[in-house]
C-alpha cells in the first residue's frame, strides 16, 4: 500500500504538464511510497506523450476518461487509488520539493481537509498578480475552502464526505469543502502548502473568461452558503445592470449616473478594505477594474447558475461517477 496518490486531471495540458511531473519528481519524499494517477479527460496534444516520458522516474497509471466533468474525472482517480491519504494536484501546477513532507505531518496530527491557493509564477499577468495580493496573499488557517487543484486529505476522509460532485461544471472545490464542513471535518489552508499555479491569469480577458465559467456553478446545495458573498454581488450587479438599462429607455441621466455609481461603490469598498492596500494604493485602480470585471462577468451567468442549481437543490450528497 502506497502512503500518498497525487491525482492530476488533465485535457490538453501539454505544456504544463512536464513541469508538474518534474516537481513531483524533484520531492524531497520516498517516492517508492508515492503513486501518480494522470486521470485525463480525452485530451488531443501532447499530454500524454510527455507523461509517458515520466515512466521510468516516477509510479505513474494513465486512466482514459474521456467526456465528463472534472469531478467525475477526480473521482476516478481516486477510485483507482491505493494511497493511504490522497492529494489532487491539478495539471498546469508544480509543487515545492516539502510538498508532501508537510502535508504528512500535518495529516498525521489530525484527518482534515488541507491546501493552500496558489502562488503565482514569475510570467502570471496582472490580473493574477493585483488579485493574489489583494485576496489570496494571507489566505490561511481556517477557510471556507482550499481548491481542488492542490487539496489533501485521507483517502477514507474523501470517500465518507462523498467526493466531488460528478454534474458540476466548475466550482467543484467549494462545493466538495462546504460538505466536509458539515461533516464535521476542518478545512484549513497552510502557506507552507503554497504550489506554483501556470495557468494563472495573464491578461483581463483571460480572468473574465474564468469568472464566466465559476460563475456559472455557485449555486448548489451544499456550496450555497459558501457562496453567498459572490451571489450576492454577482445580484447586486445584475441589479444595477438592469437598472441601468431602463434609465436607457427612460432617458434619464441622472438615473444612469446612479445605476454607474452603484455599480462601482463594492469594488471600491473591496478594494479599500484591508491591510495589504497600506503599501499597494498604487494597484488600487487595477483592483477596481478586476473587482468591476468580476462582477459583472458573475451576474452575466448568475441565470445559468440557477438553472443548473436546482436540481442539486433536492440532491443529499455529491454524486459520484
Amino acid at each position: 500500500m502506497k502512503t500518498w496518490s497525487v491525482i492530476i486531471p488533465t485535457r490538453n495540458e501539454g505544456a504544463h504538464i512536464g513541469k508538474c511531473l518534474e516537481s513531483l519528481w524533484r520531492l524531497r519524499y520516498d517516492l517508492s511510497s508515492v503513486e501518480v494517477i494522470v486521470a485525463d479527460n480525452g485530451s488531443v496534444d501532447r499530454t500524454l506523450q510527455v507523461v509517458s516520458e515520466y515512466d521510468d522516474r516516477l509510479d505513474i497509471t494513465v486512466l482514459q476518461i474521456p467526456g465528463v466533468r472534472v469531478g467525475a474525472v477526480r473521482n476516478a482517480g481516486a477510485r483507482a487509488a491505493c494511497g493511504r491519504f490522497l492529494a489532487f494536484l491539478d495539471a498546469d501546477c508544480e509543487v515545492g520539493p516539502d510538498w508532501l513532507e508537510e502535508a504528512s505531518q500535518l495529516l498525521e496530527k489530525r484527518a482534515t481537509v488541507i491546501g493552500a491557493p496558489y502562488a503565482l509564477p514569475s510570467e502570471a499577468g496582472w490580473p493574477a498578480r493585483v488579485w493574489f495580493w489583494r485576496f489570496d496573499r494571507t489566505r490561511s488557517g481556517q477557510v471556507s475552502y482550499v481548491p481542488a487543484g492542490n487539496l489533501l486529505l485521507p483517502r477514507d476522509t474523501f470517500w465518507s464526505i462523498g467526493g466531488f460532485d460528478a454534474e458540476m461544471a466548475a466550482n467543484e472545490d467549494a462545493q466538495f469543502c462546504s460538505r466536509a464542513r458539515a461533516a464535521g471535518f476542518d478545512v484549513v489552508a497552510y502557506e507552507r502548502l503554497y504550489i506554483v499555479h501556470h495557468g494563472a491569469e495573464r491578461n483581463l480577458k483571460h480572468f473574465a473568461r474564468r469568472q464566466l465559467w465559476h460563475g456559472s456553478a455557485v449555486i448548489n446545495r451544499a456550496g450555497l452558503r459558501a457562496n453567498q458573498r459572490a451571489i450576492g454581488l454577482a445580484a447586486y450587479t445584475l441589479a444595477c445592470v438592469c437598472c441601468f438599462m431602463l434609465a436607457v429607455l427612460l432617458g434619464s441621466p441622472t438615473a444612469l449616473l446612479a445605476c454607474l455609481l452603484g455599480l462601482f461603490v463594492p469594488a471600491v469598498v473591496l478594494t479599500l478594505a484591508g491591510r495589504p492596500w497600506k503599501t499597494r494604493l498604487q494597484d488600487a485602480p487595477l483592483l477596481i477594474i478586476l473587482i468591476v470585471t468580476y462582477s459583472l462577468a458573475r451576474a452575466a451567468v448568475l441565470p445559468i447558475a440557477l438553472l443548473r442549481g436546482i436540481p442539486d437543490l433536492s440532491r443529499k450528497t455529491g454524486r459520484q461517477t
